[in-house]
Parts: structure tokens; sequence; C-alpha cells
């Protein structure tokens, strides 16, 4: 008899896997489809895309192009090879290979998001669903510059992915020591760790620190496993990394384009004082949580709210709460909640004087020391929430590290130049923390709830942006 039951419940797990694995399949078909119809209506810009175009047509040859990119600009060796096959060859190639990397990097994103939460596969298809959604609501600045734009998205997406893909098999030998990666995944990780470090700086820091933490057996699932023998395959692919990654900063030490940019873009950057930089960092974090990332961080703390309910823990709920009804008041057209001191400032400009804390009205400080303490207490939540969980220290760090990389334009003239692209590391990672607390969401009827809360933030985004939707598509 007990045999029997056994059988049973196998047979309804596999039932059920097989269910959300179709689930799966089909929300992921969907979004290369329409990821392809959006790609299949972009043109090369007038910006970039037509700098390249011309760098391509006087250095023909792909060791010459490479060359004068590192010479002239910066060390994204990696970046400016891409760069090379796509402009010098038909725009179709990047339509297609850009759907498929978006593809690649929507499924990397669920799959890591259920390691960490210690499933090799989801139990439903609500956490792929949390991660196209939680896609779908952030910023459209964001997502159009760093994933729709042909050059944004060869320096951002396709870095992004391979970054993903990197972390993939270290992730698993830690969450599923039982059941590591196979072999392919694992020498695969190595080049595709290379390339994010030759591609793009602030995600090429995301993906060492957590080779790092890997390799120094950092006890991610529990104390119990801290001194577990890792794999060699491990150590190979820290080695090679760190060994891009010190290319990257020699070429780019080397190469021309530091002082120019700080002329073209910021000319005070050199002379400001180390209060200023750090000025400027704080409040451009700010302003891009409170202006891009808002409704990705409605998305968490609204699954920190339903946990801390189910807790009956009343006061960080509460907190919770309140900073998602700030985060949704834009959705009202009131938006006194978005202003920290840069919605004048013309960034596709040179900027000529740089803002300082005094041009603040008191308006504006309240609002900046708002989101601050909102960002600030958010990994403290996520601890609270998560407190006796195997899941509760990576997910923390997972929020400290996208802080931390887009804190990273502390070092950059082009910290405002540059734009809401330069929050795409940060936004691949909230977007796993968020998929990762909906993979042990109990009961279908919670499901079925969270999917409808998901659906409803991506229309509200939708309405929110689709005058500038509509203007790009007219073009």
């Amino acid at each position: 008899m007990k045999r029997t039951l056994r059988l049973a419940r196998w047979a309804a797990q596999e039932i059920s896997a097989k269910r959300a694995r179709a689930g799966e399949a089909i929300l992921l078909g969907f979004s290369f489809l329409a990821a392809l119809a959006v790609c299949c209506r972009i043109p090369y810009s007038d910006g970039d895309d037509a700098f390249f175009l011309r760098t391509v047509a006087a250095h023909p040859h792909f060791a010459d192009f490479v060359a004068h990119l590192t010479r002239t600009m910066n060390g994204r060796v990696a970046a400016s090879a891409a760069l090379f096959a796509v402009f010098s060859e038909n725009l179709w190639l990047w339509r297609i290979a850009n759907a498929a990397i978006l593809l690649l990097f929507l499924l990397l994103s669920r799959r890591l998001a259920c390691l960490i939460a210690g499933q090799k596969t989801a139990p439903s298809p609500l956490p792929q669903l949390t991660v196209c959604a939680a896609l779908a609501v952030t910023g459209v600045s964001v997502v159009g510059y760093a994933m729709l734009w042909i050059t944004g998205s060869v320096n951002y997406l396709w870095a992004g992915a391979a970054g993903l893909l990197a972390l993939y098999a270290p992730a698993r030998s830690l969450f599923c020591p039982k059941d590591p990666a196979p072999a392919a995944l694992a020498v695969l990780g190595i080049p595709a760790g290379c390339f994010a470090c030759l591609a793009q700086e602030q995600i090429a820091a995301v993906v060492l620190a957590f080779l790092v933490l890997a390799a120094a057996g950092h006890p991610f699932p529990g104390k119990s496993t801290a001194r577990r023998k890792l794999p060699v395959f491990l150590w190979v692919q820290l080695a090679a990394t760190l060994a891009a990654f010190a290319l990257f900063l020699i070429l780019t030490l080397r190469g021309e384009r530091t002082a120019g940019e700080v002329a073209k873009w910021l000319p005070e950057w050199s002379a400001m004082p180390l209060s200023q930089h750090i000025f400027l960092s704080v409040q451009w974090l700010a302003h891009g949580y409170a202006n891009h990332l808002r409704y990705l961080l409605v998305l968490l703390w609204a699954l920190l709210l339903w946990r801390f309910a189910a807790q009956k823990k009343a006061i960080p709920a509460g907190l919770c709460g309140l900073f998602s009804l700030a985060g949704l008041l834009p959705v009202f057209r009131l938006s006194v909640l978005t202003d920290v001191g840069l919605r004048g400032l013309d960034m596709t400009k040179k900027v000529l004087r740089a803002p300082v804390f005094a041009d603040l009205s008191l308006m504006q400080t309240a609002v900046l020391g708002f989101w601050l303490a909102a960002i600030l207490a958010t990994p403290v939540l996520l601890a609270l929430a998560l407190r006796g969980e195997r899941a509760r220290r990576p997910l923390v760090l997972l929020f400290l590290a996208g802080l931390a990389s887009a804190a990273l334009m502390f070092l950059s003239p082009t910290i405002y130049a540059s734009g809401s692209r330069t929050l795409f590391a940060a936004t691949a990672l909230l977007i796993i923390l968020t998929a990762c607390l909906t993979v042990s969401l109990p009961k279908r009827g919670h499901i079925l709830l969270g999917a409808a809360g998901l659906g409803s933030l991506a229309v509200l985004q939708l309405l929110e942006n689709y005058p500038f939707i509509l203007s790009a598509f007219a073009k």
C-alpha cells in the first residue's frame, strides 16, 4: 500500500512538473516572438549606431576595427568584436541574435532564481512569469537603451546574458551539489565569463564578485556546506575571468577616452571634491531607482509584504506597504516622490555645472532622503522576511550587488550621459531576486493571485509609458 502511495505521489509530481515545463515553454516561445517582432521594428539610430557604421567603413578589417576602438575608447574588446559582426553584416543578424539572447537571459534568470531557492526546476510557471513580468515593469528607458538599442544591447544585454551563463554552473555546484551542471555548461561558462568581463565593467564586477565568493567556499546554502570542496572548473573559470578583467583594465587605462569624455560631458569632473562625487553618485542612484526601477521595487516590496503578513509582523509589513504606495503614486499622475533634483537636467548634452546638494529644494531633499531610506531598508527587510531560510544570504547579497553595480558610476565622467542603461546589472539582479521569492509561494490560489498582481503591474507600466512607446514605433 505504501509503495502504491509513493508511486502515485511520484506520478503526480511528474505530471505537475511536465505541466510547469509546458507552461514555461509556451511563455518563453511567446517572449521570443514578441522580442523578435520588436527587434524587427528597430533601425540603426542616428547616434552611436551611425558612429559605428562609419567606423566599420573606415576600418573594414576585424583586427584593425577592434584595435582602433581599444585605442580610442576603452578595453571592451569582446563588445567591439560583437559590434564589428553586427555593423559589418545585415541588420537581420542583430535582430535574430538579440531576440535569442533575450530569451536566454529570461531562461537563465529563472533557473538561477530556482537554484537559489533550492530547486533545480520550478514547481510552477510562476517564476518564469515573474521574470517576464518583472522585465515588463522595468523602466522603458532601461529596457530600450540596454536591450533594444543596437549598440546598447551588445554592451549590456549580451554581456549580461553571458554573465548569467558564467554563473550558472558555479551556482548549481553550490546550491545543488548532488546534481551539478553538465560538463558542457561548466566549460561554456569559462568563455562566457571572459566575454562578460571584456564587454561591460559593471557586469564584470558582479560576475567576479560572485565567482570569488563561490571559490572561497562562501556558505550560501548553510553553514554545513561552508567547507565543501569546489570543482576544478570553478578555479579555472575564476583564473580566466580575473585575467580577462585585468586585460580590460590595462587596455582601458592605456586608452585615450577618459580625458576626452571628461571634456565632452562633465568638464568639472576632475576638479570636483570627493564630497561632490559622493553626492552625484547617491543622487543618481536614488534617481535611477525612483524613476526607472520603481515598479520592480514595488513588486519586491509586495512579495515581502505578503511574507510579513503571513508571519504576522505588523511593522515590517507596514513599511513594505508604505514603500509600495509611494512607488505607485506616479500611476495617478502624482510624481512628487520621483524628483530628487535631476528632473531639469538634460543628460544628452554637456553638463557645464554639476548638481550640488545646496541646489536641492526642501521637497527634493525630503524625496532624496525617502528613497535612500527605502533602498537601504530593503536588504534589512529581506533578511527579516527570510529568517531561517537558505535563500536569505544570497538574496541580500544580490540586492547589495545591484546597488554596488549602479554605484560604480561614481568612477565615470559619463554618469549622466550614459543614462539609465547603466542600471541594467541592478535590474537583472532584482529580477532574479523577485523570481526567487515566488518559487516557494504556497497554494494554487496564491499563485493565481500573484500572477494577477504581476500582470496588473505590467499593464500599469504600459499605460504610463504608452506615449513614449507609440512615438518610438512611429519612427
